[in-house]
């Protein structure tokens, strides 16, 4: 039998198995490492797949605020909110979709924490691509440069004018991607035929319209005319505010008296009354231009002269008198030429 060891005395350890619990100490040590490197690089994908997200979405969220009339939740999507949102509300949101909708939306996805996004989109038949910059703002991400600039420098004075139903004023406005149709508050007027345009963001439109009177204003300005006419020749007076102003010397050294002058308009003047030329003057969109009313009015009235006979010098009894119907012409017996000044739906005759 082999003797133990002395009693007190110390083992020496296995060098063998030392080395074997190093080993496996550092490959756990590696192993944990390993583990966190390996939940890190998760963990981040994970978050990076978040955020280009969050970007992508951003840009589909605002499209799609748009396509579905809600401005409040539009203007939520960018990064500069523009100061004047006179145009960026539901109302002219609701006039686009109605002359062409946005539709077919496309946002793909995007990788590497790209903050530039591709979208596809389609006004009316038309199909759009657009790229769209966005950048963190809070907790959430932002678009820059989403809407369009509307330039209203070019419109003509005088008038007022609606987009999609909203008021304009001069100088530009920004408005969403979409179709907009600039028109006149006057009934009367139409603007040409370029009065509908699609706009995407960035795009600068600059409008420019060709006003004319439509169908209604023609019928609208004859109208006023013919009742402006027969008010005039209703006047009795000297003086009838039209072109019409009589002399009151009558025929032969009579007297016109006041209040006694009969008008009428021959019948084919009449009728060319009805379809008489107008016609927007070209400097001034307020301003009816026509043509002259043709024919003399056809004036008559009361003529007061002395009776013819002897009177003696001494004799202080005034001279007699007598009133007899007279036919006036020439000078002030022809109407002068008429205008008419539109004010929206109101219409007022001139003369010149």
């Amino acid at each position: 039998m082999d003797p133990g060891p002395a009693g007190g005395q110390a083992v020496a350890a296995d060098p063998t198995r030392r080395r074997r619990n190093l080993i496996i100490a550092a490959v756990a040590v590696l192993l944990v490492i390993a583990l966190v490197l390996t939940l890190i690089t998760v963990l981040n994908q994970r978050r990076s797949a978040a955020t280009d997200d969050a970007v992508t979405g951003a840009v589909r969220g605002y499209l799609s605020a748009i396509a579905d009339g809600d401005s409040q939740r539009a203007l939520g999507y960018l990064a500069d909110r523009p100061d004047n949102t006179d145009l960026l509300t539901d109302q002219a949101l609701a006039a686009s979709e109605k002359i062409a909708p946005i539709t077919a939306i496309s946002v793909p996805d995007i990788e590497d924490g790209a903050r530039t996004v591709q979208a596809w989109y389609k006004i009316g038949d038309q199909r759009y691509h657009q790229e769209f910059t966005v950048r963190p703002g809070g907790d959430a991400f932002l678009i820059e440069d989403g809407t369009a600039v509307v330039d209203l420098a070019d419109l003509p004075e005088g008038l007022t004018y609606r987009l999609n139903g909203e008021p304009v004023k001069s100088g530009s406005a920004e408005v969403f991607p979409g179709s907009y149709r600039i028109t006149s508050t006057s009934t009367y007027l139409s603007l040409g035929s370029h009065t509908t345009f699609a706009a995407a963001a960035r795009d600068r439109v600059a409008l420019t319209v060709n006003p004319e009177l439509n169908d209604d204003g023609t019928a609208a300005v004859r109208k006023a005319l013919s009742t402006a006419v027969q008010d005039c020749l209703a006047t009795t007076t000297l003086k009838a505010g039209c072109g019409l102003t009589i002399s009151a010397a009558g025929p032969n050294g009579s007297t016109v008296k006041e209040d006694s002058v009969q008008r009428s308009l021959p019948a084919e003047s009449k009728e060319r009354l009805g379809e008489i030329g107008v016609f927007l003057d070209p400097k001034d969109p307020t301003l009816v231009r026509t043509e002259g009313i043709p024919g003399s009015v056809q004036t008559s009235a009361s003529c007061e002269s002395e009776k013819k006979g002897k009177k003696s010098k001494k004799s202080k009894k005034k001279a007699k008198t007598k009133t007899e119907d007279c036919t006036i012409t020439g000078s002030g017996t022809s109407l002068a030429t008429p205008t008419a000044r539109l004010a929206d739906d109101k219409i007022t005759i001139g003369w010149r």
